[in-house]
């Protein structure tokens, strides 16, 4: 009991909170249907990378549960401004593998 296949999509999905009292997001967006992180700044990348996992080519699936593909640049950006505010992200890995399967690689 408790084994369920359709779970193991949301492997390839992580969330990141970001409280009332965290600053600017330090994150560049690749500007498109599907916006992947194009840039980390150096001042919170510890953070991204270390703490949270974040890399390079990672796709911003939501922002506070709404779906950020087919919605106008300018709307998300405001609601990325806010805090608290609940990030959704797809690892680079699983988007490059059709959004399945695929452990994290864990480079240094």
């Amino acid at each position: 009991d408790g084994s369920h296949p359709e779970v193991g999509n949301m492997v390839d999905e992580f969330n990141v909170v970001l409280g009332k009292d965290f600053g600017p997001m330090g994150l560049r967006f690749r500007a498109g249907a599907k916006p992947e992180v194009e840039a980390i700044k150096d001042e919170v990348r510890g953070f991204w990378e270390r703490r949270q996992g974040l890399e390079l080519g990672d796709r911003l699936l939501r922002v506070n549960g709404r779906v950020v593909a087919g919605r106008p640049a300018q709307e998300v950006l405001q609601e990325l401004a806010r805090r608290p505010v609940l990030l959704t992200f797809q690892s680079r890995a699983a988007a490059a593998a059709g959004g399945r399967g695929g452990g994290s690689g864990e480079g240094g």
